[in-house]
């Protein structure tokens, strides 16, 4: 059976995993991880940005079955229950502890005889000692074709057994909550996000990135659909190249382009010296402020420095 792992990557379309997964019936699933939502660098938010994104492909037919439990328990039992799986899914750029879990999976894979095909996310490439020619590269890959699934209602499978893994309850409760100053998240939500971007605000968002109250309305407000790939880097990319041709202030166009490989470069940058995380990005800083004050970490947190 071919199972797609959905992780950062909440989208029918431009994924690679998905489409070559579709060869066959496939199984694709969810994780909400325990141990990252124990991790200093989540927020709610970040699993309520994910639920709404997986209601919204549920909209369109897209059968996607939701774990709460680590990633290794529901691959051992979905390889207890069918046999012969293979996995399916992006490679992730992402922080500590989600590549420690991937070397569990690897691992796992090896010795269960679990074939894992990964793809590459963003033009990120993994090992490469410096970046000479990743600008070539990625220029490269940000214009391949685009190869969707078109017909993956007739391809997804059903699961056929109790889900003991289900998201508890109270849980599930928290994650349908909505904030009003929050955007929702979603394949759809995005979309319409870099609609609206292309044919309403690009000719100014060159002139008004720097401003924060003329920012708020002339920025793409995409990140949120980027960092959970409702929508991929080669989709926007290319939706602005099709716009090219309407646009006056090309200008304003080109700069926006530039930042989405600003995007993937510090990605890159992280795959790279994944120490970053841990250490100052300049070691020029790693002589200053080695005590913490928590006072004025709160104070700056809250938005209470004054100025």
């Amino acid at each position: 059976m071919n199972i797609v792992w959905l992780k950062r990557d909440l989208r029918t379309k431009d994924h690679l995993p998905l489409f070559n997964a579709s060869k066959d019936k496939c199984l694709v699933i969810y994780i909400f991880e325990p141990s990252v939502s124990h991790n200093y660098d989540f927020d709610l938010r970040h699993w309520r940005c994910v639920y709404q994104s997986l209601k919204d492909l549920e909209t369109k037919g897209f059968v996607v079955h939701k774990f709460y439990a680590e990633a290794i328990d529901v691959f051992a039992r979905l390889k207890e229950i069918y046999g012969n799986i293979s996995i399916f899914s992006h490679r992730e750029t992402g922080n500590d502890l989600s590549y420690k879990r991937d070397l569990r999976i690897k691992s796992f894979c090896n010795k269960n005889t679990i074939d894992w095909f990964e793809y590459t996310p963003y033009g990120v490439i993994r090992g490469i000692e410096n970046r000479q020619g990743w600008d070539h590269y990625w220029i490269r890959y940000v214009k391949e074709h685009i190869k969707d699934v078109t017909h993956f209602k007739d391809i997804l499978y059903n699961l056929d057994l109790q889900n003991e893994f289900l998201p508890p309850i109270d849980l599930q409760e928290k994650l349908k909550k909505t904030n009003p100053l929050v955007l929702s998240g979603g394949e759809s939500k995005g979309a319409q996000y870099l609609k609206d971007f292309l044919e309403m605000k690009v000719e100014k968002y060159w002139g008004s990135i720097s401003y924060p109250e003329k920012s708020l309305y002339y920025c793409s407000r995409l990140s949120a659909y980027i960092s959970w790939g409702n929508l991929s880097i080669r989709q926007i990319y290319q939706a602005c190249e099709l716009k090219r041709g309407d646009v006056k202030n090309t200008i304003s166009l080109e700069q926006y382009m530039v930042r989405l490989k600003w995007h993937c470069h510090f990605i890159q940058r992280l795959e790279s010296e994944p120490e970053i995380e841990f250490q100052n990005v300049n070691p020029a800083y790693n002589s200053i402020r080695k005590k913490k004050n928590k006072k004025y970490i709160k104070t700056w947190k809250e938005g209470m420095t004054g100025g």
